[in-house]
């Protein structure tokens, strides 16, 4: 299949040596407002034989069968929608967008030209993930759960300086949770199922950006607890409570370590694989696997946690005063 490429950020040439190593999708077009920069992205990622487009709607016209969008997260939902439009399937960075109301018009969309509309969450695709999924029911009645997600960014001090950059801005839908914290959420409603509630307790920085903080999502029986950082670090490790085990994994994503350990007679079971792939490998394997093989089953579910995580997110930054500008019009 035909794959065209908006965005040339770290993630994308990451996306790019997926793909290579993959080996089924085939990277024809990329869209980039500076031809220059374009044919640096082009000539470092070794893309040969790529057509560069300086206008969205002349791509999106184009033979291409598939769009991948890697940019600020408010452009999201408009590039999605234009490539859907023209019957492409669209792969979007996480968040797709920025109200559940404008997912559902999305999906409605795609669904409407015979596309499908994929959000590009890695760690849910990858086969560690997958183990924990397999073994959650081994710790017996859920207690609680820690989940630690806590990353320095790199772009922290450039705030500090009074400089702005796309993570840290209202304007384009940036901070902690938009971030770090679809990744823990996917993890968790994927891991455990929809929460009844959750409270998030956000530390804003003075520009009203979201840079963590602790989230508490509440299920019938058991609290899981999410601490949520862009301005410090942790280990990341991810506990689930059970009285019969406890279910570890060495952190949310990237996982090269799960195990179970008895709470009786404190064995522990190490059931992980080890991982030799590019840590996007099984996601573009998978999205590939999904579109060619029509598997709507699969898709259906993939759209219905993406749905979830967007309704949470939402009502987590509303409960902090977080309204994106977009969100204001």
């Amino acid at each position: 299949m035909k794959l065209g490429m908006i965005g040339t950020g770290w993630i994308s040439q990451e996306w790019v040596k997926a793909v290579k190593e993959a080996g089924e999708w085939e990277i024809t077009a990329l869209f980039v407002r500076n031809r220059d920069k374009g044919e640096a992205f082009a000539a470092a990622c070794q893309l040969d034989n790529i057509t560069l487009y300086d206008s969205l709607e002349e791509m999106a016209e184009s033979d291409i069968d598939a769009i991948y969008i890697a940019t600020p997260n408010s452009l999201h939902i408009s590039q999605a929608r234009l490539f859907l439009e023209h019957g492409k399937h669209a792969i979007v960075e996480k968040p797709i967008s920025l109200t559940e109301q404008e997912l559902r018009d999305a999906y409605e969309l795609a669904d409407r030209n015979g596309c499908y509309l994929l959000e590009a969450v890695r760690h849910i695709h990858e086969p560690n993930f997958l183990r924990l999924k397999d073994n959650v029911k081994r710790v017996g009645s859920i207690q609680g759960g820690s989940l630690y997600s806590m990353q320095f960014s790199s772009r922290y001090d450039q705030l500090l300086s009074g400089d702005v950059p796309n993570i840290f801005s209202l304007s384009y839908a940036g901070g902690a949770l938009m971030d770090l914290g679809v990744y823990s959420l996917y993890f968790a409603i994927d891991l455990l199922g929809a929460p009844t509630s959750g409270v998030y307790r956000a530390k804003k920085h003075e520009n009203g950006v979201d840079l963590g903080g602790p989230i508490l999502l509440s299920y019938p029986d058991f609290t899981l607890v999410i601490q949520l950082a862009k301005n410090a670090v942790t280990t990341n490790r991810v506990e689930i409570y059970g009285d019969q085990a406890t279910l570890i994994s060495s952190g949310v994503s990237g996982i090269t370590e799960v195990s179970v350990l008895d709470v009786r007679t404190k064995a522990t079971d190490t059931v992980s694989i080890p991982e030799t792939h590019h840590f996007m490998f099984h996601e573009a394997r998978e999205l590939y696997r999904i579109i060619t093989e029509k598997d709507q089953a699969r898709y259906d579910e993939l759209k219905s946690l993406s749905i979830e995580v967007q309704k949470i997110s939402n009502e987590l930054r509303h409960q902090n005063g977080i309204y994106f500008e977009d969100e204001q019009k």
